[in-house]
């Protein structure tokens, strides 16, 4: 048995760059058995795999929303929160972090052009511009009348500028019965549903 150990240890320390092109649940099944046959001989002062560098395991799943989830959430917010409608839509054809999308004013919004410039971006560089589809489009030409292009163009139901999502995209979702679902996943959802029109992302 000590002979597999040290053939395993051997393998170990000469083969490292090919071990860390492993899957990582297979490495970490190969590391615990080296260290268990080690530490049952306790004839091997270091354990023979603390070398390999662990790669971490991604068990997250990208959940963006099906179109009958989306149609599902609109007829909640329709009735109870009209105004809140288009922060929605948008949210979902831009791809919008939510802080970016807060602190969108309306001279940021050129509809003709079918454009939308985000002036600060989350990682601190320039100014970035984003192609606004039809649906896009519509959702801010639909909130012409009840906001201040000039100024904030999100208003919630109370008539003041909407800084947040939560109090009411969170319970809408709760009535759609759509699970697992939060507003930073309208991210996922934008480009997934790019990726799968066959979009470069």
């Amino acid at each position: 048995m000590f002979d597999h150990a040290k053939q395993l240890q051997v393998f170990l320390a000469h083969d490292l760059v090919k071990l860390r092109s492993l899957h990582p649940g297979l490495l970490h099944l190969l590391e615990r058995l080296a260290s268990i046959n080690a530490l049952m001989l306790a004839r091997v002062a270091v354990n023979p795999a603390s070398r390999i560098r662990r790669k971490a395991e991604n068990n997250q799943t990208v959940r963006f929303l099906t179109k009958e989830e989306e149609g599902r959430i609109r007829a909640v917010l329709a009735p109870r929160c009209p105004s809140c409608l288009p922060a929605f839509i948008v949210s979902l054809h831009t791809g919008l972090r939510a802080s970016e999308q807060w602190n969108l004013r309306g001279s940021d919004i050129d509809p003709e052009r079918k454009t939308l410039t985000v002036r600060k971006q989350k990682s601190g560089k320039g100014e970035r511009h984003i192609r606004l589809n039809e649906l896009a489009v519509a959702a801010f030409e639909s909130i012409r009348e009840g906001a201040d292009l000039t100024g904030v163009p999100f208003l919630n139901s109370r008539g003041t500028p909407m800084t947040t999502h939560r109090d009411w995209f969170d319970p809408a979702v709760a009535e759609a019965k759509v699970p697992d679902y939060t507003w930073h996943k309208n991210r996922h959802t934008f480009a997934s549903r790019l990726a799968m029109a066959g979009v470069d992302i």
